[in-house]
């Protein structure tokens, strides 16, 4: 019988991604050589081989780098090399070389066909009695014959890095098996971490260095990137080309999942539609997307409410000016490619939950509401949707029956099948969620057939809160917790996240969009391999063979880091010790709302005599007016001609008229829930008279900054400001002179306050001033340069380096150019 005696090395570079899925990846290197990983399966172990031996894996491939050597296959005792070598640049093709000599085996491959498919098998056999090598891919096989091979083989199998070729295709492998009739030795490379390579029994027969285990993105969300926009913006994933959307008014940022790269397109005319929420859906037969907003107070006449995009030109089309009769905050929807609608239900405005399915008709370019549905109709916003075939899938949220929000709201946790032919809709299951967090969907429900569907949950009313994927059962509505978790700050009612699946590259990708004034957000981009694993299957995975020595080692390792946290800790207090007498007893306490107040910095708030937020009774319009009234009030008072054109521009006089003595009538009747506030028409202007029962952090701050400012007066200045900007919630133009005033007047009282407190050394406090400063003015330079200075003097210089990365970025995207200043010359 032919013995053989066997070695095998996987040689990687430090940044290829290793272990994809249950498996390995290998990405060409951008290191220099040297910088190598390597995985000696059979370091432990010398199994022998008799007749054939076959190296059986699953491939996947990738579109990143498309050419290079897979593997190769050393003979030292007979001074053979084999090598397996890929071209998916444009014949496609993998090769099977006795290298140095010449090409054995020429298979030919439908790239697409295999990178749609996912993972594929790959077989090579080396049959030592037939002299014949034969290579099988994805259930086909093309063979070599008299190659000469001999009658003994010791081979050394290396993947990716070997020798003098360092050229290595993006490519992922996983559940090697190394076998022939007498011996099999199976390689699931399933684990989380370590050095040591385990086989399928768990058995230590090999080493690897520098290791990224692969395993780990089956429970580990990757963060990808942030994109920025300084206005409203929407966002949406195409899987027909795997690109994410981010689109404002202006122009469109295209980040590619596949390729990691990102392309941004101006768009030759603005989008027709104003964006409030910045909802849309894709139609990928058409490729297009659809921006739409359900209701906008402020709409003129005629004015598009849907639009289209063509994601080839990027022009914009207007297809409807009809809007719905309210807005819908976080309504769930789906979209049927079959029938062109595009499906919305629920939702969230004017202080009323909805329970309407409203339909958009691409063809038609119209909406309807669809009043025959018959089956549940619990009013509700933060509703999960999902669409499979002949059925519509609606999942959770909050609200409650009377669809009044004064009435309060309860979170609901129920499954109801939507059958699109019988336009009826049955209620599965209802889970009691007793003794959880309360949390909501978010918009998506990706299917599994009809077994299973994932959706993202979240508790909405924290605001550092975390997603996390829930998997449930359709039939009965038992659930798993998958993956870890993906941060969110949800202040404001916009912030949103969206889940998509591609099941072509197996991936799950989130979308996560955070606003921090309703207008301008950022959103951040993340993936997890599919399918994922619980937390308890990650420990099963994590589990490695234990050793008595390893234990000695680990309480060597925790008596030094106790002793070590200790003299940390000592040293931490003697440092917060002398920065405590360095800055002093000086805290910025948020103002406290008190009865009888409004007020304009941060968010729009009025309390009532009994200190009830009576915020609600407020339209935006009616917002608008009263802050007009009370900016000018200072002023002896806004005419009401002004009030006017400010507010109604569009109408006509008479219809000017009617619609402010409607919106003074409706101030003056809320107002009377308040004491010592009083909207008054005095010699043709509307103005606000008070008693000192009232207070406005306005009319407070003006009070401040007109007079000598001293350190106590100056720390009720920061409490006002610290709720936030001067009428942050508005966008509208007719607001900016007012913004432009009070920030103008704010920012060099800040700044000096920053210069005195960092003389003093006090820079724990200038730190607190210059965040506020900051939400003022976010790429103030001078404020900057205090907030790295004092970063540094009080040892924070990891802090520093993450606020200059930020600020710099910020200040490229915002100027077209890069900050001057380096860090270390600060």
């Amino acid at each position: 019988m032919k013995n053989l005696r066997f070695t095998l090395l996987f040689f990687l570079f430090i940044n290829t991604y290793f272990c994809y899925g249950q498996g390995l990846i290998f990405y060409s290197s951008e290191y220099p050589i040297g910088k190598r990983t390597s995985y000696n399966v059979f370091e432990k172990v010398h199994p022998s081989f008799e007749d054939y031996f076959s190296i059986d894996f699953d491939i996947q491939l990738f579109p990143v780098t498309e050419i290079g050597y897979i593997l190769r296959i050393k003979d030292d005792d007979n001074n053979n090399i084999f090598n397996l070598f890929y071209d998916g640049r444009g014949d496609n093709f993998f090769k099977f070389n006795e290298e140095g000599n010449n090409t054995l085996i020429t298979f030919k491959i439908d790239k697409n066909n295999l990178i749609d498919k996912g993972w594929f098998h790959m077989r090579i056999k080396f049959d030592l009695v037939k002299d014949i090598i034969s290579l099988n891919i994805d259930g086909k096989t093309i063979s070599a014959k008299e190659i000469g091979l001999p009658n003994k083989l010791t081979p050394q199998i290396v993947f990716g890095k070997s020798d003098y070729i360092i050229d290595v295709p993006s490519v992922a492998i996983k559940n090697l098996c190394i076998s022939n009739k007498q011996k099999k030795y199976d390689f699931p490379l399933n684990q989380t971490h370590g050095n040591t390579v385990l086989s399928n029994k768990m058995k230590e027969i090999g080493y690897v260095l520098n290791p990224k285990w692969g395993i780990n993105n089956l429970y580990h969300w990757q963060y990808i990137t942030s994109l920025h926009s300084n206005s409203v913006a929407g966002t949406n994933y195409n899987k027909k080309n795997r690109n994410i959307y981010y689109y404002n008014s202006d122009s469109i940022f295209i980040y590619n999942i596949s390729t990691k790269t990102i392309a941004i397109r101006r768009f030759k005319k603005s989008c027709p539609v104003q964006l409030i929420l910045g909802t849309n859906f894709i139609d990928i037969n058409s490729d297009k997307l659809y921006t739409y907003e359900p209701f906008n107070e402020e709409r003129k006449d005629n004015e598009p409410s849907v639009a289209s995009l063509d994601l080839n030109s990027y022009d914009w089309d207007v297809l409807s000016t009809v809007q719905l009769p309210q807005q819908l905050h976080h309504h769930g929807a789906f979209y049927d490619s079959n029938s062109k609608r595009y499906t919305i239900y629920g939702g969230f405005g004017n202080m009323s939950y909805s329970n309407q399915l409203y339909s958009f008709n691409i063809d038609s370019k119209s909406w309807t509401k669809n009043d025959s549905v018959s089956g549940n109709d619990f009013p509700r916003y933060f509703i999960s949707m999902g669409h499979y075939r002949n059925n519509a899938y609606l999942f959770g949220g909050m609200g409650n029956q009377s669809g009044d929000q004064t009435v309060g709201r309860k979170y609901i946790y129920d499954l109801h099948k939507f059958d699109l032919k019988s336009n009826k809709i049955t209620k599965l299951w209802e889970i009691k969620w007793k003794g959880k967090d309360n949390v909501v969907p978010v918009k998506q429900i990706i299917m599994d057939n009809e077994k299973y569907f994932y959706t993202l949950c979240y508790s909405e009313s924290i605001s550092d809160s975390y997603l996390r994927l829930y998997r449930f059962s359709i039939k009965t509505g038992d659930y798993e917790i998958l993956g870890d978790s993906i941060p969110i700050h949800s202040d404001k009612i916009t912030t949103n996240a969206n889940l998509y699946y591609d099941e072509k590259l197996h991936k799950l990708i989130v979308t996560v969009q955070e606003f921090k004034d309703d207008i301008s957000s950022q959103l951040k981009i993340y993936t997890l391999e599919f399918p994922p694993v619980t937390e308890q299957q990650y420990a099963d995975f994590s589990q490695m063979p234990s050793h008595h020595y390893i234990q000695y080692i680990i309480a060597c390792v925790i008596i030094i880091l106790f002793f070590s946290f200790l003299l940390i800790k000592y040293r931490r207090n003697r440092f917060l010790k002398m920065l405590n007498s360095n800055s002093g007893n000086y805290s910025i306490s948020e103002i406290v709302p008190r009865p009888n107040s409004i007020f304009l910095f941060g968010d729009f708030l009025v309390k009532d005599r009994h200190n009830k937020d009576i915020t609600y009774m407020f339209t935006n319009k009616q917002r608008q007016a009263l802050c007009l009234i009370l900016y000018k009030s200072n002023e002896n008072g806004i005419s009401s001609k002004l009030l006017g054109n400010l507010l109604w521009e569009d109408k006509s006089p008479e219809q000017m008229k009617d619609s402010r003595g409607v919106i003074i009538s409706h101030l003056r009747r809320i107002l009377k829930e308040l004491d010592g506030v009083e909207l008054i028409y005095d010699k043709g202007n509307f103005k606000i008279t008070m008693t000192p029962d009232f207070y406005c952090d306005y009319f407070q701050c003006m009070e401040i900054i007109s007079t000598d400012i001293i350190e106590n007066s100056f720390m009720a200045l920061l409490s006002i400001l610290k709720r936030g900007k001067f009428l942050s919630y508005f966008n509208q133009p007719m607001f900016d002179s007012a913004k432009d005033s009070v920030d103008s007047q704010l920012i060099p009282i800040l700044l000096d306050g920053i210069s005195k407190f960092f003389k003093k050394k006090k820079y724990i406090i200038a730190l607190r001033i210059i965040d506020i400063l900051f939400n003022i003015d976010p790429l103030n330079e001078k404020a900057f340069i205090y907030q790295i200075k004092s970063l540094k003097s009080i040892r924070q210089d990891n802090e520093a380096h993450i606020k200059y990365h930020n600020f710099t970025e910020e200040y490229r995207n915002s100027f077209g150019e890069e900050f001057s200043t380096s860090l270390n010359d600060i």
